[in-house]
């Protein structure tokens, strides 16, 4: 691994430590108590870094891991799986967080990995429960069920295209 890769690498571990420690805190705060809004803190710092190397970065959700770019590399340490975990339960299948990203985004975001697998599922998904603020931030998400099932062909449009969500679900 090149240094330049190595330091994206930690740039984006980072950034999934942040906001798998958010969303510990929000299982057992509400998003008005310090320790959520320190941890809401830390992951836009965190996304500040990691969009040093990027301008804008997907995460994959890819069973028990995340990728983040299109070589395929992974991330599957502890706070990878609880995000990746987090994901596969909401089905959804990427996360998008560009530099433009805003604070309420991340608090959206992460309120959204912490709802129940069953509160996703009566509102009719995952996107729509999460609102974005910017047009910087936006998730995938899918119906595994049809997925699995063969009867989505084309799955570019329902990942915005993004070269890293496709790989994510052709894995």
């Amino acid at each position: 691994m090149t240094r330049e890769a190595d330091r994206e690498a930690r740039a984006v571990a980072q950034l999934v430590g942040a906001l798998a420690r958010a969303v510990r805190a929000l299982g057992y705060y509400d998003a008005s108590h310090p320790v959520f809004v320190q941890a809401r803190s830390e992951a836009l710092a965190a996304l500040e870094r990691a969009s040093s190397s990027w301008p804008a970065l997907t995460l994959g959700s890819c069973g028990a891991h995340l990728v983040y770019d299109t070589s395929g590399a992974v991330l599957d340490d502890e706070p990878a799986r609880v995000i990746a975990e987090r994901m596969f339960k909401a089905s959804i299948v990427a996360l998008h967080l560009g530099a433009g990203a805003t604070a309420r985004d991340v608090e959206g975001l992460v309120s959204l990995l912490a709802e129940s697998a069953e509160r996703i599922r009566d509102a009719g998904g995952a996107s729509a429960l999460f609102d974005a603020e910017s047009s910087d931030a936006w998730i995938a998400d899918v119906d595994f069920g049809a997925l699995f099932a063969g009867t989505t062909a084309d799955l570019g449009p329902l990942v915005r295209h993004d070269p890293v969500a496709e790989l994510a679900l052709r894995q």
